[in-house]
């Protein structure tokens, strides 16, 4: 039958000296390497404005200011409608902060968010609306 302390005994005290050092470096080793220190968490871009410029029957211009990111990541946006269309119609514009909407239905309400997005997992969005003008009749 196997007996760890027969066994302690039979092996010479410097041979165990040796193993219980290297025991316990290898544990410590382990300890140090999981022990790490965690990565710091992603911040969302910062917030922006979305500003709608001239609007007509069937086009309008939105634009907006850069967002910044407080972890320097690059920032992308996409162009998301929450209403005026049927369902929801994204556009992405990666780096641009500004968009020319076209083939826009006169007289009709739009809204939606643009949404800043770091590529990390972080997103913040603002919000903006408009309705375009009646068509002008021609003669």
């Amino acid at each position: 039958m196997f007996n760890i302390v027969t066994l302690c005994r039979k092996i010479k005290p410097t041979i165990m000296k040796n193993l219980f050092l290297t025991l316990m470096s290898a544990m410590l080793l382990v300890v140090i390497s999981c022990g790490g220190d965690d990565p710091a968490p992603n911040n969302a871009p910062d917030d922006f404005t979305v500003t709608v410029g001239t609007v007509g029957a069937t086009t309008a211009d939105v634009s907006w200011t850069a967002a910044s990111d407080p972890d320097g990541d690059d920032v992308t946006y996409s162009f998301l409608f929450t209403s005026g269309f049927s369902g929801s119609e994204s556009i992405t514009s990666n780096s641009a902060t500004s968009v020319t909407l076209t083939s826009l239905t006169p007289e009709t309400t739009y809204a939606g968010d643009v949404i800043a997005d770091d590529g990390n997992g972080g997103e913040t969005s603002s919000p903006f609306s408009f309705i375009t003008q009646a068509e002008v009749a021609r003669n």
